[in-house]
């Protein structure tokens, strides 16, 4: 049992697992689940560290009920977004400034210009 709890430390240490899902493994392991004892038995402790871990992150994961899955704050997801997001966003700042000076589609400036280029062919 004290190995089991030596690798759950190391996987919160390693920042493998988080705090909830440390106390989960923990909570197994006191209660002696057979998930872990499963694990304890099938791997051979001196030579499979890597896979016991595997397998406890995989097992504490799945013990997360939906309610507990991270969500990141919103200036977080700001910060994760796609390069289409980021286009979007650029296009609608790009829009907005030129909204005061420029010329936008559908504004009165861009039609005179239509007009006025249209009188000149006609005149000619």
């Amino acid at each position: 049992m004290e190995y089991a709890y030596s690798v759950i430390a190391g996987l919160y240490n390693s920042r493998a697992i988080s705090m909830h899902e440390e106390e989960i493994l923990k909570e197994m392991v006191e209660k002696n689940d057979p998930a872990i004892m499963r694990i304890l038995s099938k791997h051979d402790p001196a030579s499979n560290l890597e896979e016991i871990q595997s397998e406890f992150i995989r097992l504490a994961k799945q013990r997360q009920k939906p309610g507990e899955v991270y969500i990141p704050p919103r200036n977080m997801l700001d910060e994760m977004t796609s390069p289409l997001d980021n286009y979007l966003l650029e296009r609608k700042k790009r829009l907005k400034s030129e909204d005061g000076d420029g010329f936008t589609i559908g504004s009165p400036n861009l039609i005179k210009i239509e007009e006025a280029t249209e009188n000149a062919s006609e005149e000619n």
